[in-house]
């Protein structure tokens, strides 16, 4: 997939499968979140890390850090869109309000941070 900085995934689960990201070209930041939105983990994918494997069920965002960033994902099984109920509830919708500030929060989020509020 490619990537450009500002571009938005509400962040979600794959309760079904597990999820490997690869990054081809540029870096991502990815976030891992518990269930009531606090941060778990913090990678840099394509500079401290050449691979990040999520088990089925992580809550997780993805957030590109440079133009033209190309990430290869590895899921089991066909493509399954995501369920309503495997979107975070606390997190805007594509093109909701509000997404900019999150992206902005994801750039500075550490682990243990807090949920994001508007």
């Amino acid at each position: 997939m490619r990537w450009s900085p500002g571009t938005y995934v509400r962040p979600h689960r794959h309760p079904h499968t597990f999820e490997l990201l690869l990054p081809l070209s540029g870096r991502f930041l990815v976030l891992n979140f518990d269930d009531q939105g606090y941060v778990t983990r913090r990678v840099i994918l394509g500079e401290e890390c050449a691979a990040l494997e999520m088990d089925a069920g992580t809550w997780h965002a993805v957030l590109s850090l440079d133009p033209g960033g190309i990430i290869f994902e590895v899921k089991h099984g066909g493509y399954r869109p995501v369920a309503a109920e495997d979107y975070v509830s606390w997190a805007p919708a594509e093109g909701d309000a509000g997404t900019a500030e999150l992206m902005a929060w994801y750039r500075k989020a550490q682990v243990g941070d807090g949920a994001f509020t508007l």
